[in-house]
């Protein structure tokens, strides 16, 4: 009686033989050891005949496609490692969850990063960013934000529209050894679209109830092989949702504006030049402090915030034998207005407002060794005016 189990790459094989009890066998040794033989042939020609492979349904030869979320690679001025690598705490959005999720500026990242909260004050005027519990709203920050390497300083500049965001690298936790000032509590980084890397159009048009109206473009070009141009633009607009009744005119009608230019150059395979502006219009009525409808609005002084900003950044990189040079040149432009009535009542009793005019210059320049050497390191100056 034979009994053979066949799964997968492997097999189990059962063999037995049963004698009738009437039979007598004499063995001489000679014998003996010819039956053993003649048993031992006929398993093997019992097996070799008997066996068949099962049939596979998959072909050795068929190829398996997996179909994977889209790699990049990438490299910081600053840091020696990966980011995986790094003994830090990270979390890095992509632009498929930007669009899943219908995030449009910084402070939606606030529902989905760990440790990350912008508070909402009612405008743009002030959006400060705490992590671990850690922030400022007012004065110098204890976060940092950088947009293509160039730094932002003042939190009045941290709420803007996002355009063809590449990734989002938020850095939980004290972060001084390389960033410096602004940045015991964390680092957020932002990168966009590098039209050396992606070409094409995007174009995005949404609207909804109380006027609500957006628009986004832009163009991502490959002039040459080694030169790209990317140019975008938005606009976005709402009615207001909240009615005045001193005035019975609708007091948080918003209205917001921008557009970018980039331009990538890969001057040699060891130097490349990328140079960036940003602008962002922002004009707004007067804004609710509390998510909670009580009592209508009743006031009479004239409410709004406007602010223009400019945003540039020039970076020049080089890459020698077995180290790497950077510098990050940064010009950033800020002017707002913001009138507020504190009485919120129809009298006139306590209103203010608020203005600011900021020029900031920032220069960065980082030496560090290559990423193939067992030790690494890193040295660098930063200056701002």
């Amino acid at each position: 009686m034979k009994k053979i189990t066949i799964c997968g790459d492997c097999f189990v094989f059962d063999y037995r033989v049963t004698l009738h009890d009437n039979l007598q066998y004499i063995f001489c040794p000679m014998k003996r050891l010819a039956m053993i033989v003649l048993a031992v042939s006929q398993i093997f020609i019992s097996y070799s005949r008997n066996i068949e492979p099962e049939k596979d349904d998959n072909p050795q030869d068929t190829l398996k496609v997996y179909y994977l979320n889209e790699v990049v690679v990438t490299s910081s001025v600053k840091e020696t490692n990966e980011l995986k690598n790094m003994p830090t705490a990270v979390s890095v959005v992509s632009p498929k969850q930007l669009r899943d999720t219908q995030i449009e500026s910084l402070p939606g990242l606030s529902s989905f990063i760990p440790n990350f909260f912008i508070p909402s004050y009612g405008s743009k005027v002030s959006t400060p960013i705490y992590i671990r519990g850690i922030g400022a709203r007012l004065g110098a920050q204890t976060v940092s934000m950088y947009v293509d390497n160039v730094p932002s300083f003042n939190p009045s500049a941290f709420d803007f529209e996002f355009q063809d965001i590449q990734r989002i690298e938020v850095l939980r936790g004290a972060q001084g050894t390389l960033y410096g000032r602004n940045a015991i509590g964390g680092i957020v980084n932002l990168y966009t679209l590098s039209p050396l890397t992606f070409q094409g159009t995007n174009l995005t048009i949404g609207g909804g109830s109380y006027g609500q109206f957006s628009a986004k473009a832009s163009n991502y070009s490959k002039l040459t092989d080694n030169f790209g141009i990317s140019v975008g633009a938005y606009y976005k607009r709402d009615d207001g949702y909240f009615m005045n009744s001193h005035t019975g005119k609708k007091v948080d009608a918003s209205e917001n504006a921008g557009g970018r230019v980039k331009l990538d150059w890969e001057i040699t395979p060891s130097f490349k030049a990328l140079l960036f502006g940003n602008y962002d219009y922002v004009s707004g009525g007067a804004f609710p402090y509390m998510h909670k409808d009580s009592t209508a609005a009743n006031f009479n002084e004239p409410s709004s915030y406007n602010r223009h900003l400019f945003t540039n950044g020039l970076s020049l990189d080089y890459t020698g034998n077995g180290y790497s040079i950077h510098s990050t040149t940064g010009f950033q432009y800020l002017k707002d207005d913001m009138k507020m009535d504190q009485d919120y009542s129809p009298k006139s009793v306590f209103s203010i407002r608020q203005m600011q005019e900021q020029h900031s210059l920032s220069q960065e320049i980082t030496v560090k060794s290559g990423t193939q050497r067992k030790y690494r390191w890193v040295v660098g100056a930063f200056g701002f005016y």
